[in-house]
């Protein structure tokens, strides 16, 4: 084990050999794994096919808004429109910090992408501000995906540059769901964000984008708000 020191904050390291020992073992329980064993983005989500990210079937997923980090504060929000406040002037992992720090959770297991012969994990504790920089010092934001767990691997948090998803067992994800105000705000809150790169003529619109975020919103059994995406050529 080695340590990292970011922003004044000070996190341990497990190395690939310990990692795979420790780690890899709660990923494999909480998510789809690559066929190396490795954590891996096509793995859970196969091309032109429904999302299968976390292993257990029984566990209800949510999608949220924005990035693991929270970096918005008044200053950045001031001038900005109501959505633009709503969707990025607030915490969306808060009620989930909120749960770890409840039932005493000393760290959580952050990771990226890699082959399980090279993965490093790297361990931070579930509050503000060590949890930010922790994902900012080891560049997990700048990968494609990115990975969170504890020990206990009753929940499962996989962030990409755009958003986030969250699964746990069910009475974990009640109480987030409640405590982010109800699944009906969440589902509000993310189909606000996403409104644009699904709707024909918006920027950041493509045939493609929509067709994911519509095979997203079937795994995670919400209603589509949307007009139906256009079928895939390969189809």
């Amino acid at each position: 084990m080695k340590t990292r020191t970011f922003e004044g904050f000070t996190f341990q390291v497990l190395e690939p050999a310990e990692s795979y020992a420790r780690a890899i073992p709660l990923f494999g329980r909480v998510f789809v794994l690559a066929e190396d064993g490795g954590l891996d983005n096509f793995a859970i989500f196969p091309r032109g096919k429904p999302p299968r990210i976390f292993r257990n079937a029984d566990w209800q997923v949510v999608a949220l808004v924005g990035t693991p980090f929270f970096a918005e504060d008044e200053d950045s929000l001031r001038g900005k429109p109501q959505w633009y406040r709503e969707l990025h002037g607030r915490d969306h992992l808060a009620p989930l910090l909120r749960i770890l720090q409840d039932r005493g959770t000393p760290h959580v297991y952050l990771a990226h992408i890699d082959e399980p012969a090279q993965q490093e994990t790297l361990l931070a504790p579930p509050r503000r501000p060590e949890l930010n920089a922790a994902w900012y010092s080891d560049d997990l934001l700048a990968t494609l995906c990115s990975f969170a767990v504890d020990d206990h691997a009753d929940w499962g948090l996989v962030a990409d540059e755009y958003c986030m998803y969250l699964g746990g067992e069910p009475a974990l994800m009640q109480r987030f769901i409640a405590e982010s105000g109800g699944l009906d705000e969440l589902i509000r809150l993310f189909s606000m964000y996403i409104e644009g790169p699904v709707t024909p003529g918006e920027p950041g619109y493509t045939a493609g984008g929509a067709r994911f975020h519509r095979r997203l919103y079937d795994y995670l059994g919400w209603p589509w708000p949307f007009a139906e995406p256009p079928p895939s050529a390969s189809a």
